[in-house]
C-alpha cells in the first residue's frame, strides 16, 4: 500500500494526519511525501517522523512547485512509487484507523476484469 501526500506549509496539521496514517490498522504502508515548496516547518516535521514510522518507508521528494494539482501528478508519474494499491491524502486530513483496511478489503471483493 502506498499512500501518497501533497504537502505545502502544512505544519500546522501535518503532525495530526501523519499520526492518523500510523494508527491505520492495515499493516504496512509507505508513505511518499511530495513536498511543493514549504517555507515552514513542515519538512523538519517529516524528518522527525522518519524514525518513529514503523509501517514501511517514508519518502519525501521535492515536488514541482506548480500547485497541488501537478504535485499529485508528480507522485503519480514517479517511477519509485510501485505498489498493489494506492492512496492520496492531504496534509491537513485525519484519517479513521480503518480507511485504509476498508478499501483495500472492498476492492478485494469486486471483479476487476475489463469488459470485453
Amino acid at each position: 500500500m502506498a499512500v501518497l501526500m501533497g504537502t505545502r506549509d502544512g505544519a500546522a496539521y501535518i503532525g495530526d494526519q501523519l499520526q492518523s496514517l500510523l494508527d491505520q490498522s492495515w499493516p504496512h504502508v509507505d508513505l511518499w511525501v511530495s513536498d511543493d515548496g514549504s517555507t515552514d516547518a513542515t519538512l523538519a516535521i517529516l524528518d522527525a517522523w522518519r524514525s518513529r514510522w514503523n509501517k514501511g518507508s517514508l519518502t519525501v521528494v521535492q515536488g514541482p512547485r506548480n500547485g497541488f494539482a501537478a504535485n499529485f501528478r508528480s507522485m503519480i508519474i514517479e517511477p519509485r512509487v510501485d505498489d498493489d494499491y494506492y492512496a492520496f491524502c492531504d496534509q491537513d486530513d485525519v484519517w479513521e484507523p480503518d480507511r485504509l483496511e476498508s478499501a483495500i478489503r472492498w476492492m478485494e471483493t469486486q471483479d476487476m476484469a475489463m469488459p470485453v
